[in-house]
């Protein structure tokens, strides 16, 4: 009943949030450069979204249901990494380090889950799991009360604790890459975007 985004991406780049959940509204999802449906690989429904290093990317205007401030939230995906070098962004709202919400993405091959307030970046990184280019996994970053947590494939990353208030900006919501833009682009595939 909380979902705010829903994106397959299969076929095409369109928010299903509306027929989840009957409080949430439809987004609409602009794709820029090369961001586009593929059938060459897919964890399930045959087909997912390719990005390729190159400053493709999906997004959507600023919109308050994707401002936490210090409320809960979950925002979930699934990755097939084709790199593993560079920062690269999965889902983010983020401008660089003064005019950030939140992101998840990749440090080289690790994921990494970051969230901004007054004081500047707070993060935290997979322990554990490694990733690379022969497989899909689940991430799925957390915020419940003051605990902030990181589960790859279901299982506990990395788990922090933070009282903080998540910055609100007008930053668009971007998948694949950082505020809709070229910068931190994601070389690989992502499928079944969430929020909540």
């Amino acid at each position: 009943s909380h979902c705010t985004l829903a994106l397959p991406l299969v076929g095409a780049n369109s928010d299903v949030s509306a027929s989840i959940a009957c409080t949430s509204t439809t987004k609409v999802m602009t794709s820029a450069n090369e961001a586009a449906a593929s059938s060459d690989t897919s964890n399930f429904y045959t087909g997912s979204f390719e990005f390729d290093g190159s400053g493709d990317g999906i997004s959507t205007a600023d919109n308050t249901d994707f401002e936490f401030g210090s409320g809960d939230f979950t925002v979930e995906c699934w990755v097939k990494q084709d790199d593993t070098s560079g920062f690269d962004v999965f889902v983010g709202k983020y401008g660089g380090s003064s005019s950030g919400e939140f992101l998840i993405g990749k440090n080289g091959n690790t994921p990494t889950f970051y969230w901004q307030d007054s004081s500047g970046n707070a993060n935290i990184n997979a322990t554990n799991f490694t990733g690379n280019t022969s497989s899909w996994y689940h991430m799925a970053c957390v915020r419940e009360g003051n605990a902030f947590t990181m589960y790859i494939n279901g299982v506990c990353e990395n788990s922090t604790t933070d009282s903080t208030t998540i910055n609100t900006t007008n930053m668009k919501l971007s998948i694949g890459s950082e505020n809709g833009a070229s910068d931190s682009p994601f070389d690989g595939y992502l499928q079944d975007v969430r929020i909540y």
